[in-house]
């Protein structure tokens, strides 16, 4: 028999994100619609203010961005002229990200790897990217082992995006899963909540930037370490 050393949650998470023909239809789903290109855009842009909290603060020159995925949020490093390590833990993924490099004066490097245990050195870079993950994780302690992971190889700052319980979108969906009699696979939050978590972690909230606020859950927040 094959054990893994893999922790549970994130094999819950993982599998679905591994196969090809995920990977395929991730990179193009945010294009299918006129509704879905301006989300895609007004996400692109929260995350850029989340990342400018940081460098008004202090110049950054190197970012992971972890998970990487498909690379949608590799245009907007590339605004920041930075280098950057593009990590999945999904091969597929990351191969359909190729097409995002040629932004970049020095083309990002794709790595293999995960957040719950980043193959990484202490301080590796400057600042690191984490987006649309930790709402996939329903236990608190993974969630904080995440943040920690972040905290130990960013030298400066770190953006974590993550899904605001006092939405509408929340709301709704929440309410939808009660009716079925399921729980949801996305895990919203109060913002005092991930707050909480990020600080007992070690990270410094410096603030945050919304989607839309109240209506859309999607939320990025700005730290120090």
């Amino acid at each position: 028999m094959t054990t893994t050393t893999e922790p549970m949650a994130e094999r819950a998470f993982g599998s679905k994100y591994k196969a090809d023909d995920y990977a395929q239809y991730y990179a193009n789903k945010h294009e299918t619609s006129l509704m879905r290109r301006a989300s895609n855009s007004l996400e692109r842009r929260m995350v850029r203010k989340s990342l400018l909290r940081i460098q008004r603060r202090q110049t950054f020159h190197s970012a992971l961005d972890c998970p990487s995925g498909t690379g949608r949020f590799l245009p907007v490093l590339a605004g920041f002229g930075v280098s950057v390590i593009a990590m999945d833990t999904s091969a597929q993924m990351l191969r359909e990200g190729v097409r995002h490099h040629g932004a970049f004066s020095e083309r990002p490097v794709a790595s293999a790897g995960s957040a719950f245990e980043l193959p990484l050195v202490d301080d590796a870079v400057d600042v690191v990217l984490c987006s649309r993950l930790v709402h996939h994780i329903p236990e608190r302690e993974d969630r904080v082992r995440i943040l920690r992971e972040l905290v130990r190889v960013a030298k400066v700052g770190v953006v974590v995006t993550f899904f605001d319980s006092g939405s509408i979108r929340a709301w709704r969906r929440d309410r939808k899963a009660q009716h079925k009699g399921r729980v949801s696979g996305r895990h919203s939050m109060s913002r005092a909540a991930f707050l909480e978590e990020a600080i007992e972690a070690g990270l410094r909230p410096i603030g945050m930037n919304a989607l839309l606020r109240f209506h859309t859950e999607v939320t990025a927040a700005a730290f120090l370490t």
